[in-house]
């Protein structure tokens, strides 16, 4: 006789359950009728966590393979981003339809066994095309994102990485060419690059190569290309194209994409990271508290030179005002203030700021002001449509309330 309540409170739960349930949603999926292919293609696009909710641009990753490697790189990006190690980018994943035929060059070197050929290769040079004309006018129309751009491939997108690299590379600013099929047309793509070094030497670009547990004609063109760096960058140490070559014999082919993937991404960013002090004694050597933040607007006016394109300190301030703001310890909550006032100096017109020095003021009690920077966040959000206008809206109705005695 207890059946029944059982199965209802049963039901009740898993009603619940259900009606809790929430899709967790990380790209959003894309068709572009191309010309230059005669063919629709399909890309996906990850953005940042807080995509809207600062004033700034991202840089963008184009990523080869789209449908196999979306998920590790996004993933990927957005927890080393989360880490100071990188800027948040976002992420352009596009599917194959043709993968032979996009991603490798033509072949020109044929010995007499015919089996060498590679049947319905050699559409590289449409396909960087298409990247180039068709689908970055289309994002940076779509995202307005940062004159910085990163192309990562792996096998055959690692070959046509570095193709993209040796015959366009200003197209991106940066290359990551995980274990890339170099045996193609007899190696060709490593042999003697002095005439593109000698171009393009005071360029600023990046690559990042690395290989598995592989061997043979595999190994061989990855050493070829690599022994032409090295000799280039012994001759001339002026070079601005800096280079990183990491063998990962523990890893094989298929494994190797996500854990290269991460290190070509730290290379990259290898002066983003900022100093971090080591403990509350530690703030001395920025000159103080209110030394540091100062000390993060200048490290992103450092980095922003560096790699041709802003990066924006208000995101790294409004971190660090909250843990001020957070510290049991005296004086921390005013120099979380300070990080907040920083910003609204540095950024006037983001909504974002004034939301984070009211909740300061609030934080210190504070009410006048706090009521007084949450109305100029929320005037600033309903002209940009900023995600912070219903926080801000919601936060000083409560003071309001508690004002009014309600």
């Amino acid at each position: 006789m207890k059946l029944l309540p059982v199965l209802f409170s049963f039901l009740v739960f898993t009603s619940s359950l259900i009606i809790a349930q929430e899709d967790v949603v990380i790209g959003k999926r894309f068709k572009i009728k191309s010309e230059v292919l005669n063919e629709e293609r399909t890309y996906t696009v990850h953005l940042p966590n807080r995509f809207n909710s600062f004033d700034t641009a991202y840089p963008v990753i184009y990523l080869l393979d789209g449908r196999t490697h979306f998920l590790h790189t996004s993933g990927i990006t957005d927890f080393l981003a989360g880490g100071s190690r990188m800027p948040a980018a976002i992420v352009v994943a596009i599917e194959n339809t043709n993968r032979t035929r996009d991603l490798t060059p033509e072949q020109t070197i044929i010995d007499n066994d015919e089996s060498n050929v590679i049947q319905g290769s050699g559409g590289a040079d449409n396909f960087l095309k298409f990247i180039e004309t068709e689908l970055m006018p289309e994002i940076n129309k779509t995202y307005s994102p940062a004159p910085y751009n990163i192309l990562i491939g792996h096998s055959f997108g690692g070959l046509f990485a570095t193709y993209a690299f040796l015959n366009k590379p200003k197209l991106f600013q940066a290359y990551i060419a995980l274990s890339p099929s170099l045996w193609f047309n007899d190696q060709n793509l490593s042999k003697n690059m002095k005439p593109f070094f000698d171009k393009y030497n005071k360029e600023r670009i990046r690559y990042y190569m690395t290989i598995g547990n592989e061997g043979g004609t595999m190994l061989g063109g990855v050493y070829k290309l690599i022994g032409e760096f090295e000799d280039h960058s012994e001759k001339h140490p002026e070079t601005n194209i800096k280079y990183k070559f990491e063998p990962m014999f523990t890893e094989t082919h298929g494994t190797i994409p996500h854990r290269g993937t991460y290190n070509g991404l730290e290379f990259i960013f290898q002066d983003y990271k900022y100093d971090e002090p080591k403990s509350p004694e530690d703030f001395d050597r920025f000159g103080g508290r209110k030394g540091f933040v100062d000390y993060l607007v200048k490290h992103s006016q450092d980095i922003s030179e560096l790699y041709g394109f802003e990066i924006s300190s208000e995101p790294i301030v409004n971190e660090w005002g909250y843990q001020f703001l957070s510290a049991p310890m005296d004086g921390f909550k005013e120099v979380g203030i300070y990080a907040f006032e920083t910003n609204v100096k540095n950024y006037p017109n983001s909504a974002n700021v004034y939301d984070s020095l009211a909740d300061g003021y609030a934080r210190l009690g504070k009410i006048e002001k706090a009521k007084e920077n949450y109305k100029k966040a929320i005037e600033l959000a309903k002209k940009s449509d900023h995600p912070v206008l219903e926080a801000s809206t919601t936060k000083l109705e409560a003071l309001e309330r508690e004002s009014s005695g309600n």
